[in-house]
């Protein structure tokens, strides 16, 4: 079978419309598409087409932060108020969070912070200066919670150092490498993948909702098509700029990360997906369109995976099963399996969790625990948006570990149930930190 066989078998399995997929092998690239890029038109996806990268641009925004680092710009171990106008709430938000934390998701605010959207023409200054309302979680450097808000904010400490608006920074960056349309952002061509969601009708096209342009160095507006990923994936491969070997060097300073699937551990804007090193990258996701990148460094191989709906994390892990066997490439750690009884410990953690104006509710649902995540609406109210199950894990020797399977998904996902020093509870669900609320039970 070729590549284009395996992805369009994928695609069907995962009811995926269309898909864009590069495999890196030593010297070697292949590329292969499928399917279509919008199925109310039926247009095919080409290695032009341009998808959405989302938070995989978080990996650009990381070493362009790591790199001013090396040229004394900025120090990456002093807290931020002290570097720049950015003013964190007060207390130990303001006086120890550091560029590092921000980029390693261990920052202690809540991250989801997305409207009102900022325009014109400073959206990251204007966006920074919302940083003191922004709410506090945790300490500094304590429990990991994945934060949209703090890669802004990162951002913009960028472009203070340089002097230089981040976007500008980002273009000239990409040019060097020869990506440069991935910062044109959407409607620059007619050859655009569209999100696609499941209703009770069936696959839909999802309308382009207006990106926060602030949100760009988190992953808001970023689109590549398979040639421009693959090129960036190349580029960390070679350790070129802005990848130099110094600067990924200290991209890769690994810490543990809060569940194996979400990833065994973090760097500075990368995942780490394996328990031996070997295979880093990032993911990303907007509504209805993701992105894979898994690469194998020392192998000198790399997957990039680019598509526009369905089961996505089904169509990545059954392209890197085919990966492991025709090219020996790394293998992600295991999901595992669930116990299928509850003790008095798993009882204990049903409740009320919330953070951001967002909540998850546990609750008890038969022989097994459920997950009600909330949302707010465009007025503040809280709308529930789906539930999961939580079933512990059956060889977690810390009895933190649950999986759920989301709606719409066949790979179990892992999530978290986690005390502080200060015997505070948490539960780290999708990869954000949401304390327990006290006397509201599920």
């Amino acid at each position: 079978m070729t590549w284009s066989d395996i992805l369009d078998a994928a695609c069907r399995e995962a009811g995926t419309p269309g898909a864009a997929l590069g495999v890196i092998d030593g010297g070697t690239i292949e590329i292969a598409t499928t399917g279509v890029r919008a199925v109310a038109d039926g247009s095919a996806v080409t290695a032009r087409t341009r998808f959405n990268i989302g938070s995989a641009t978080k990996m650009i925004t990381a070493a362009l932060l790591v790199e001013a680092a090396h040229k004394g710009a900025v120090d990456l171990d002093v807290p931020v108020a002290h570097q720049s106008d950015i003013m964190l709430p007060a207390g130990d938000l303001r006086d120890g969070v550091t560029p590092r934390l921000l980029l390693c998701h261990r920052a202690g605010f809540f991250g989801d912070v997305f409207a009102p959207d900022v325009r014109g023409g400073a959206p990251l200054e204007v966006y920074a200066a919302r940083a003191p309302s922004f709410e506090r979680t945790c300490a500094p450097g304590g429990l990991f919670s994945y934060n949209n808000a703090a890669f802004a904010l990162a951002a913009r400490l960028t472009e203070i150092a340089a002097r230089t608006p981040w976007l500008d920074l980002v273009r000239t960056a990409l040019a060097t490498i020869g990506a440069a349309d991935v910062t044109r952002g959407p409607g620059v061509t007619d050859d655009e993948a569209v999100g696609h969601a499941m209703s009770l009708e069936g696959l839909i096209q999802i309308s382009d909702e207006p990106a926060v342009a602030a949100m760009a160095p988190a992953g808001a507006t970023f689109r590549a098509s398979i040639i421009d990923a693959l090129t960036l994936a190349q580029a960390i491969l070679d350790q070129r700029a802005p990848f130099s070997a110094p600067t990924l060097a200290q991209m890769r300073h690994m810490a543990p990360g809060p569940t194996p699937t979400f990833a065994v551990a973090w760097g500075l804007g990368l995942q780490q997906f394996d328990t031996a090193g070997a295979l880093i990258g990032h993911d990303g996701a907007t509504p209805g369109q993701f992105s894979f990148f898994r690469l194998a460094p020392a192998r000198r191989q790399g997957l990039v995976l680019l598509c526009n709906g369905g089961d996505a994390r089904w169509l990545a892990h059954l392209i890197a099963r085919a990966a492991a066997a025709r090219i020996d490439f790394p293998v992600a750690a295991a999901w595992g399996e669930s116990r299928q009884t509850l003790d008095a410990r798993d009882l204990a953690r049903c409740g009320r969790y919330a953070a951001g104006g967002y909540e998850v509710r546990v609750g008890r649902d038969g022989d097994r625990l459920s997950a009600a995540f909330a949302a707010p609406d465009a007025n503040g109210d809280l709308v529930q948006s789906f539930a999961a199950p939580l079933e512990p894990s059956a060889h977690d020797p810390t009895g933190e570990l649950y999986l759920a399977t989301m709606p719409g998904s066949r790979a179990p996902a892992h999530q978290r149930f986690v005390v502080d020093a200060n015997a505070r509870e948490f539960l780290i669900f999708r990869g954000r930190l949401f304390p327990k609320r006290s006397g509201d039970s599920a």
